[in-house]
């Protein structure tokens, strides 16, 4: 184990507990969605989204919000499964 990594701490869900903290601005903007509507949805438990609470604020690692967006990463179909469902073998 380096040095560096050795007084690093994990938390019980395998992150590093220091990890990055963004402010609401930079997950809004990272999210592509406006501050209200990341209010929205933490308060109204509308996504599974971890947050961090510092006072009044809240913050949000960004492992969680990489973690989100690939949790809400839907792919099309693939063409050849669409066609094999349209036109299944006798």
């Amino acid at each position: 184990m380096s040095k560096s990594n050795q007084h690093e701490r994990i938390s019980p869900e395998g992150e590093p507990i220091l990890a990055r903290l963004l402010n609401k601005s930079d997950a809004a903007r990272i999210l592509d969605v406006s501050e209200k509507t990341l209010d929205n949805w933490v308060s109204n438990r509308a996504v599974d989204l971890p947050y961090v609470k510092v006072g009044k604020c809240r913050k949000y690692r960004e492992s969680d919000i990489e973690q989100f967006i690939n949790k809400n990463l839907h792919r099309p179909k693939s063409i050849t499964a669409n066609r094999q469902s349209e036109n299944p073998a006798d």
